[in-house]
């Protein structure tokens, strides 16, 4: 597709399609072309204004890379839009041209009002993630930059700084930050007072104790919860007794205290009452939570109640109190019990099993499947985690039964064995109406019955070809499959298909390297044939093989040419090597002298 028709495809992608801006729909077009005519005044690149459209199709239309690609949309756009939405994983991979030109539009959105133009703090937050993995922590200059960032008047700049701070944590920017807090006006920006002061807690150390103990009395709870964090890594006597009493007076609306009633300071007190709490309301979330902080080993039988509670947010609080107070082999026990209990849920219980690799939960986890009250994914994840294969019939009746939970057990399937499951996998595959089609090819691909790779290679040859379908067959080496993997290399435009079905046939080749000997002249993709020809049993030919390689049109078959006779390592193979030392490619004379250097002996440089 030109760059000029990408206005028009989005147009028509995207006519009528509303967005909500200030809680007023808006037709999404009409941002796309304002924002489309603030970066036009500022660059004459018809690329960047094009990644505008392609920009808009992603974010309002829900396209992905690989919808725009089979589109015919240019990688170069796609590649400036994907730099637009700013996420840290895609700048790592993008070139410096596309990062450019995803900031330019991005400093546009500034400018035109709509859904994104208060969209500094994400931006912020994607840069800070790129620049800590690509640079790592920055030096004293830089933390003193980020300090002085503070007070920019730029939103993003003044997000980055804070995001950073908050990421390294540098003692000496407690001050400044307590400082921007202060500029704010707390009737206006209560939430960014809060962020900026947690910010500064986070920071602190020891000698900032002063500042922790004056945060943890302030009336706001997300405030003294983060000062009390603070105090509780701090080896100071003073911390420790101010961390004691914030959990006491955290305690008094748990326990439902009068205000003239006193807090009860015993230990064993304290973890009575929270125990009758929870034994009279196995709901009760506080007392769930604070049995964490101040319980003993007599807790553990109604937070074991607790964990198998219908709600997750109290089994997690559960989970957490177990494990605060008898470590790993609590947790081991009351997974076990709750599994073993057909009335608890299992969900929490489920995770724990295979977070802490108890194989022991199997039988129980397969029993769990099969209750009445639904299919539980936290029970089908943990089967796969632990490998358990005899869970696989215990699925397929499970994917009868629960049409809702068919993508999560086609899934759990195709990585526990689902070669057992090949009839079920075989209907659903002529089922036209089935949704979940994709799952259900990448399943068959990974069974070794006849039926389901004739299947496989049906697709494949009708070109339906993907990564999750060509790898399973490349992986198994069967002689068999030689013809459809050479098809494969022969006529996909696909790098990383052709690479694995190449290294398929030399997976084939490890099994019956006379096959593939007789039958390499049947792969026509130059650069492949001439790859495998020194991972292939030595012949006769192979050295007239590569050497006629040598000789290509291509220069990125010659230098494939000079890597293959560099592995064969012989003073034959380093002789045909010394004859390109002249070849017209830059290129081509590298590979030829680094090769001659670091491979050759040097008798044959």
């Amino acid at each position: 597709m030109r760059t000029s028709a990408v206005r028009a495809f989005t147009h028509r992608q995207l006519r009528g399609r509303t967005v909500m801006f200030d809680g007023t729909p808006t037709l999404a077009l009409d941002g796309i072309e304002q924002l489309a005519t603030a970066v036009a005044a500022r660059t004459a690149d018809p690329i960047t204004v094009a990644a505008v459209y392609v920009h808009g199709l992603a974010e309002h239309g829900g396209w992905r890379r690989p919808q725009l690609v089979e589109a015919g949309i240019d990688t170069r756009l796609i590649d400036a839009a994907e730099a637009v939405r700013g996420e840290w994983t895609a700048r790592l991979r993008l070139s410096a041209k596309s990062l450019a030109r995803g900031a330019l539009i991005r400093d546009c959105q500034r400018t035109v009002p709509g859904p994104r133009a208060a969209m500094a703090e994400y931006w912020a937050w994607q840069r800070a993630e790129a620049d800590l993995v690509r640079h790592g922590a920055p030096d004293p200059a830089g933390i003193r930059q980020l300090i002085a960032d503070l007070e920019s008047a730029d939103p993003e700049t003044a997000h980055y700084a804070r995001v950073m701070c908050d990421r390294i944590r540098p003692a000496e920017a407690v001050e400044p930050l307590l400082a921007a807090a202060d500029r704010l006006d707390p009737a206006q920006a209560h939430n960014g007072r809060l962020t900026l002061i947690q910010v500064a807690a986070s920071c602190m150390t020891t000698a900032q104790l002063p500042l922790a103990l004056r945060l943890v009395t302030y009336p706001d709870e997300l405030l003294r919860d983060s000062a009390a964090r603070v105090l509780r890594r701090l080896d100071d006597p003073a911390a420790r007794a101010a961390v004691t009493e914030y959990d006491l007076q955290r305690l008094r609306p748990v326990l439902g205290l009068a205000e003239d009633e006193p807090t009860p300071r015993r230990p064993q007190e304290i973890n009575r009452r929270l125990i009758a709490l929870v034994t009279a309301d196995p709901s009760h979330l506080g007392a769930v939570r604070a049995l964490g902080r101040h319980g003993d080993a007599s807790a553990l039988p109604v937070l074991t109640a607790a964990l198998g509670h219908r709600s997750s947010v109290l089994q997690r609080a559960a989970d957490e109190a177990i494990e605060a107070i008898g470590g790993t082999e609590a947790r081991r026990r009351a997974a076990l019990a709750v599994l073993r209990d057909p009335t608890a849920a299992p969900d929490r219980a489920a995770h724990v099993a295979h977070r802490l690799e108890l194989t022991e939960a199997v039988p129980e986890l397969i029993a769990a499947i099969g209750r009445t009250n639904g299919v539980v994914h936290d029970v089908v994840v943990a089967l796969t985690r632990l490998g358990a294969t005899e869970a696989v019939p215990a699925l397929v009746d499970a994917f009868r039964r629960a049409k809702w939970a068919q993508p999560m057990l086609i899934t759990a399937l195709t990585q526990l064995g689902p070669d057992p499951a090949v009839d079920l996998l075989l209907a659903e595959a002529r089922n036209p109406l089935h949704g979940n089609r994709t799952l259900v090819m990448n399943a068959l691909a990974r069974c070794t019955d006849r039926r389901a790779t004739d299947l496989i290679v049906t697709l494949l040859l009708h070109g339906v070809v993907r990564p999750e379908l060509v790898r399973p067959l490349a992986d198994r080496g069967d002689p068999e499959l030689f013809d459809v993997l050479a098809e494969l290399v022969n006529t996909t435009t696909n790098r990383k298909i052709r690479r694995l079905a190449t290294h398929g046939i030399r997976r084939i080749a490890e099994t019956d390297p006379a096959l593939v000997e007789r039958r390499i002249s049947w792969i026509r993709e130059p650069i492949s044939r001439t790859w495998l020809e020194p991972r292939l049993p030595d012949g006769p030919e192979r050295l007239k093989r590569l050497e006629a390689a040598t000789r290509d049109g291509d220069q990125r078959v010659r230098a494939q040419a000079v890597k293959s006779l560099a592995l064969i390592g012989t003073s034959e193979a380093f002789a045909v090597i010394r004859q390109l030392r002249e070849d017209p490619s830059r290129h081509v004379r590298a590979c030829v002298e680094g090769t001659l250097l670091h491979r050759a002996p040097v008798a044959d440089r």
